[in-house]
């Protein structure tokens, strides 16, 4: 755990209110140096001044006078005075910096000779007051020396770093806006989604940043579009010849049946690999989303294939209804349960549930699976494993689509070895 926070806010915030109180308690220090010697110096001065007013009432008033004038200064300034009687106060030299300036500068004033006591509870500083042939312990209130405690500073201090914290929040929460929204925008490319433009303007780091990205955004739609185009053009040009081929197989007189079935499949594999090449370029974005149960999906394909003789068993658990765009999805549960055809084994399994706050598709098959360090290269485009599960003379697209339509829906694939052997393509979606 460190106590260093990881959000711009909080490491601004941090920064900014270290540096006013480290600014605060260098002012302070600052005053306290070139304050504490004049000041002290003042109130010696003043002291002194006072001392002497004592020691001449002292000498010349009459005993009545002089003890009627002895309680008004006790009243009046707290003030007190007591005839020294021998060891009565100590001498003892002021530790504290504050009174040992002021003892100091006093000294000066009244000659080296003046002795001073500091009381145990701190609350008044003595001073030995020689008045003709007997001396006097004058007493100085220890709030005549020091100034209280400053809390209009420490008020002052923590107004001023709340308002810098205040400020630094308003500011870097502007910048944390574009900074999202460039986020979100980067998540969008990244699921295969086409984001709108960044706004521009503002800071011109910012701005320069947002301007790059939306060309980046720009030239990496344009590519898509392209290669969509290419694909598109060239697997529809191939579909007429291979239907010519077909028809021409056909009329063919001579030829045994095996001999021909074999170029029909040819065929209809070349027919099949077009296809797929024809759905890598598809748009799954156009398709509007619906909220529909994933069940129903995996019923209506699997149908299809019990239809054609194919036999794909499911498992399905209950499920939340979904936002998603049917057609992409029915394409993506196509795609795995061709990839398990093609390069698994039966039996074939269509299995649905919950784990945690994702729902889970999963199409399983026995056949020899896939190395743990393949599973990750075999969702890219144009990638076949060629060693565990053979080549089965596919696109290398299939699993790419799958990939994609996943992703387009905030999911994400898994290639996962089976207990026992055989594959398990898993598809995890978010509940919401």
């Amino acid at each position: 755990m460190t106590l260093w926070p990881r959000t711009l806010l909080g490491r601004t915030a941090l920064v900014i209110a270290a540096a006013v109180l480290l600014s605060q308690l260098v002012a302070w220090q600052a005053f306290n140096l070139y304050n504490r010697g004049p000041r002290s110096e003042q109130l010696a001065s003043l002291a002194a001044s006072h001392l002497r007013t004592i020691a001449t009432a002292l000498e010349t008033l009459s005993e009545e006078a002089r003890n009627d004038f002895l309680d008004a200064l006790e009243d009046s300034q707290g003030i007190k005075v007591i005839a020294d009687q021998g060891a009565q106060l100590p001498a003892r030299e002021p530790q504290q910096t504050s009174l040992r300036l002021f003892s100091e500068y006093v000294r000066e004033q009244l000659g080296p000779e003046t002795e001073f006591f500091v009381q145990k509870n701190g609350l008044n500083l003595w001073v030995r007051l020689p008045v003709g042939t007997q001396a006097y312990w004058v007493s100085v209130p220890r709030n005549q020396i020091e100034r209280r405690f400053p809390w209009i500073w420490v008020a002052w201090a923590a107004f001023s770093t709340l308002l810098a914290l205040a400020l630094a929040y308003l500011f870097v929460r502007r910048i944390n806006r574009p900074l999202q929204q460039l986020v979100g925008a980067a998540s969008a490319i990244g699921k295969g989604q086409q984001p709108p433009p960044l706004p521009t303007g503002g800071a011109a780091e910012l701005d320069t940043v947002n301007r790059a990205f939306n060309e980046m955004a720009s030239d990496i739609e344009a590519l898509g579009r392209e290669r969509a185009l290419l694909l598109a053009g060239v697997s529809h040009d191939l579909r007429t010849p291979l239907a010519r081929l077909r028809l021409s197989i056909e009329m063919l007189q001579g030829t045994d049946t095996e001999t021909k079935a074999g170029m029909n499949q040819d065929i209809e594999d070349m027919d099949a690999i077009v296809g797929q090449f024809l759905d890598f370029a598809r748009d799954e974005q156009s398709e509007q989303t619906s909220t529909v149960d994933l069940n129903d999906v995996v019923r209506e394909v699997c149908a299809g294939y019990e239809k054609r003789g194919v036999e794909v068993g499911t498992e399905l658990g209950a499920l939340p209804v979904l936002p998603i765009r049917p057609l992409a999805m029915k394409r993506l549960l196509t795609n795995l349960i061709e990839n398990a055809r093609r390069y698994g084994a039966p039996p074939i399994a269509v299995h649905t549930g919950t784990e945690g706050k994702a729902i889970v598709l999963s199409v399983l098959d026995r056949g020899p699976g896939i190395r743990a360090e393949d599973a990750q290269r075999l969702l890219q485009p144009f990638t076949r494993a060629s060693v565990a599960r053979g080549d089965g003379g596919g696109s290398g697209l299939g699993l790419a689509i799958v990939d994609r339509v996943a992703r387009l829906h905030g999911g994400s694939v898994q290639l996962l070895a089976r207990e026992g052997g055989g594959l398990e393509a898993k598809v995890a979606l978010p509940a919401a």
